[in-house]
């Protein structure tokens, strides 16, 4: 997680972070060599803390930016965290954090930007530069980047380059039902804000809470609707989901 050293909400909101992982549902590491990788970055960086108690979450804030260290060498495709900050206003910040993502981070399937409304005007063609930049197969402004892997008309997969003597995220891409020959990157958007806090800041979305976000109350009934939707859709289905969805 890459923040600008500059904002005054940092503290507050990585305070905020800790929180939300630490009492946060317990849910077991599935992906293949998950644990391997969590003790590789326990042993590289002392100063890892561990949240949570079933299955605990890592985190290690504030890794010096310079230095040459273990997770921004490995991707950990696990329950941790690591943060950096770079200096510099709205837009040269951005265009720092596009250079180390690019640059100093090892692996090329997705990245998120997080942009409130107001910051995205003041940065203008900026910020399509940014997202024209970034070398990933993935990018996601506001709505966690999976979404793109959720959707089968996207391509998935990691930004075209790799090689199998540095395979990184992988070779190639799946879903691409518009078959597009040679997919560079799939981009999805979301509004910054969740309805109805949307429309109290005069932003004109509808979108309800994420049913990923670790705070909503109703993401496993909003799934399950939603999957006998996908696989029926008959319209007397759609009440049930948007009440839960609403209520999440």
């Amino acid at each position: 997680m890459i923040l600008p050293s500059g904002w005054n909400g940092k503290a507050k909101f990585l305070a905020a972070l800790e929180r939300a992982l630490t009492g946060s549902e317990s849910r077991e590491a599935y992906y293949p060599g998950t644990q391997e990788r969590l003790q590789r970055l326990r042993e590289a960086d002392p100063s890892v803390r561990e949240l949570g108690v079933d299955q605990p979450r890592l985190i290690v804030s504030e890794i010096d930016a310079s230095a040459d260290h273990h997770a921004f060498r490995e991707e950990l495709f696990g329950p941790a965290i690591a943060t950096t900050s770079l200096p510099g206003d709205a837009a040269e910040f951005l265009r720092a954090a596009v250079r180390f993502a690019n640059e100093r981070l090892y692996g090329t399937l997705g990245v998120n930007l997080i942009v409130d409304p107001r910051t995205a005007k003041h940065l203008g063609d900026e910020l399509d530069r940014a997202v024209a930049d970034l070398r990933y197969g993935g990018v996601a402004i506001n709505i966690w980047v999976a979404m793109a892997f959720l959707l089968a008309r996207a391509a998935w997969g990691a930004f075209p380059g790799h090689r199998l003597s540095d395979v990184q995220s992988g070779i190639g891409v799946v879903h691409n039902a518009l078959m597009f020959d040679k997919p560079e990157k799939t981009v999805v958007f979301a509004p910054f804000r969740p309805f109805p806090r949307s429309v109290a800041h005069g932003e004109l979305a509808l979108l309800p809470k994420p049913p990923w976000f670790l705070t909503n109350k109703t993401s496993t009934s909003t799934a399950h609707k939603l999957t006998e939707f996908a696989a029926d859709p008959s319209p007397k289905r759609l009440p049930a989901l948007f009440v839960s969805a609403l209520r999440g």
